[in-house]
C-alpha cells in the first residue's frame, strides 16, 4: 500500500515546525503503532536529531537537505527524490520543510495532507494565511481532486491566549481545519533529544501534545480509509467530499457500506476560487498595516 504522506511546514521559522514534527511523528509510532518515516528538509536537522537521539523505536529517518536553490526544476526533483527513497516500507511519511519559494508549490501537492503550523502574533497568522491561500490559489483543482487536507495549527500557545477565529479564511474552504492548539512548553530544552511530549512526565504537556495528535490522527485515518476504497474499484463520487471530522462519508469509524451512507455536496469551484482570491489582497493589505503600527 503507498504510504500516507503528512508534510509539515511553514515560511516563517520560529514557529515550532520542528518540535511539531518530530513529536508528531513520535506520536504516532509510539502511540498508535504505526510504522513511520521521517524526511527531515531542513539544513539545521533539529528534528531528525531529535528522534536520532531521543529512542530508538524504528522510525526510519532520512536527512534530504536540497542543494539546487537556483534551479526550481531541479530542486522539485530532489524533493521528489528524497521523497521517493524514505517511502518504501513505511505507512506514514512525515516530512519537515522551511519552505523557499525556490521550490515549485507544486511540491505540496505530493502530500495527502500538509500542517501548517503558526503563533497567535497578528504578523504571522497574517504571513501564515496568505501562505496557505497562495498555495490554494494555484492549486485548488487539484488539491480538491486529490482529497488533500490543510491543518493550521496554532502553535507555542500560551494556555491564557484564545485561539477561537484564527485563521477564518483558510478554514472557510472545505478542505481545511484548525487543529487543537499546541501549547508553548516553558521548558522544552529538557525534552530536545531526549524525550517526546506525548510521553512528557508533565501531565499537562502530554495530554495537549497527545489531544493534537490524536485530532491529525483521526484525519490520517479519513485519508487510509478513502485510499483502500479507492483501491479495492469502490466508487465514490468526486462530490463526496470533507465536512466536520468525516473526509468522505464514513471516514472515520464507521462500518457502514458506500452505499447506504449519505453524500456531502462539495462546495461550489467557483465559490472556492474566489474566497482565496478574494482574501489574499485583503490580508496583504492588514499585515501591511499591523507592520507600520507595530514598528511605531
Amino acid at each position: 500500500m503507498t504510504p500516507i504522506k503528512i508534510l509539515i511546514t511553514n515560511q516563517k521559522g520560529g514557529v515550532g515546525k520542528s518540535t511539531i514534527s518530530a513529536n508528531l511523528a513520535a506520536f504516532f509510532a509510539l502511540k498508535q503503532g504505526i510504522k513511520t518515516a521521517f524526511v527531515d528538509f531542513d539544513k539545521q536537522s533539529s528534528s531528525s536529531n531529535w528522534l536520532k537521539k531521543a529512542s530508538n523505536f524504528g522510525i526510519e529517518i532520512c536527512q534530504a537537505h536540497l542543494q539546487n536553490q537556483n534551479n526550481s526544476g531541479l530542486v522539485l526533483l530532489e524533493a521528489k527524490a528524497a521523497l521517493r527513497g524514505c517511502t518504501k516500507a513505511a505507512e506514514l511519511v512525515i516530512a519537515d520543510l522551511t519552505w523557499t519559494h525556490s521550490l515549485p508549490s507544486e511540491f505540496m501537492l505530493e502530500f495527502d495532507m500538509i500542517i501548517i503550523p503558526s503563533s497567535i502574533s497578528r504578523v504571522e497568522m497574517a504571513s501564515s494565511e496568505i501562505f496557505a491561500l497562495e498555495y490554494l490559489q494555484r492549486n485548488l483543482a487539484v488539491a480538491r481532486k486529490k482529497q488533500q487536507i490543510m491543518v493550521m495549527v496554532p502553535s507555542r500557545i500560551e494556555p491564557s491566549q484564545d485561539t477561537l477565529g484564527m485563521f477564518p479564511f483558510v478554514s472557510g474552504n472545505d478542505n481545511c481545519f484548525i487543529s487543537p492548539p499546541v501549547l508553548k512548553v516553558s521548558d522544552i530544552d529538557q525534552y530536545y533529544c531526549g524525550s517526546f511530549l506525548c510521553q512528557a512526565e508533565d501531565e499537562g504537556v502530554a495530554k495537549n501534545f497527545c489531544e493534537f495528535g490524536s485530532f491529525i490522527y483521526e484525519k490520517y485515518c479519513s485519508i487510509a480509509r478513502l485510499s483502500k476504497l479507492i483501491q479495492s474499484g469502490a466508487s465514490i463520487s468526486s462530490r463526496s467530499y470533507m465536512q466536520g471530522q468525516v473526509m468522505v462519508p464514513g471516514a472515520i469509524k464507521n462500518s457502514a457500506p458506500i452505499s447506504a451512507l449519505p453524500s456531502t455536496p462539495l462546495k461550489n469551484e467557483r465559490f472556492g476560487r474566489k474566497v482565496v482570491d478574494l482574501f489574499i489582497p485583503q490580508f496583504l493589505r492588514a499585515k501591511n498595516s499591523v507592520e507600520k503600527n507595530e514598528g511605531s
